[in-house]
């Protein structure tokens, strides 16, 4: 008995650690690549340097993080992003599976034994398809929104998360003019609220939400204002 509780506990243990890190990876709304298309034709829509929050919220709704310093809002948007293929894929699989139960249900045994040895391997085929399909991540796309402390609009970003790093998708604003690619014109450092993408060695800039100097040294970030 003592044996099966443990094993309970280890097995409960590892399935809640796994769920935990999933919403640590993957957080915010489900939408379709089609509905993160109308998404970003709506913050392309948005008037940088005169939306206030509110015109923001009823553009794009609430936002699903809020953080505030030094006076300066930073809003974030976060969406899991489906692929339309797999969607449509796995609709046309399960009904297919659907149609196939529903017909095997008006078979007689000898005719069920015949339709098996006949499609069996085909089936299995489409449920190991369906269970990839279902098991596969979204991928995660962030839009940030910075509100100054005119309290308007003050610059867009919007990204994509990968494996092999984050690719920016659109950008507008303050962030348009600090060189969000490259470093920033010799003595001064560009100021993002995020790390620029793909960046190259001894590129610098500060970090507008932690109020930190970071600089790329061909591998990662280093924080640059204090020691490690």
């Amino acid at each position: 008995m003592k044996t099966i509780k443990l094993l309970l506990l280890v097995f409960f243990g590892l399935f809640f650690t796994r769920s935990e890190a999933q919403v640590m990876m993957f957080s915010g709304t489900d939408i379709s690549e089609s509905h993160l298309a109308g998404v970003i034709v709506s913050i392309k829509k948005l008037n940088v340097g005169n939306e206030t929050p509110e015109e923001i919220v009823h553009a794009l709704g609430k936002p699903s993080e809020r953080t505030r310093q030094a006076g300066v809002e930073v809003w974030k948007y976060n969406f899991l992003v489906k692929s339309d293929k797999d969607s449509d894929d796995l609709k046309k699989i399960e009904q297919a599976i659907s149609t196939r139960d529903e017909r095997r249900s008006r078979m007689s045994f000898q005719e069920k034994i015949r339709e098996s040895e006949l499609n069996d391997d085909k089936y299995n085929k489409l449920k190991n398809m369906q269970m990839d399909l279902e098991g596969k991540p979204p991928t995660q796309v962030n839009c940030l929104l910075k509100i100054g402390q005119d309290g308007k609009l003050g610059n867009i970003r919007v990204e994509k998360i990968q494996a092999e790093g984050t690719e920016v998708l659109y950008v507008k604003g303050e962030a348009e003019h600090a060189s969000v690619f490259g470093s920033g014109e010799a003595g001064h450092l560009p100021s993002l609220d995020a790390a620029p993408s793909n960046p190259k060695l001894g590129q610098t800039y500060l970090n507008t939400t932690d109020s930190h100097f970071y600089g790329w040294n061909g591998k990662e970030w280093r924080q640059l204002d204090t020691q490690p």
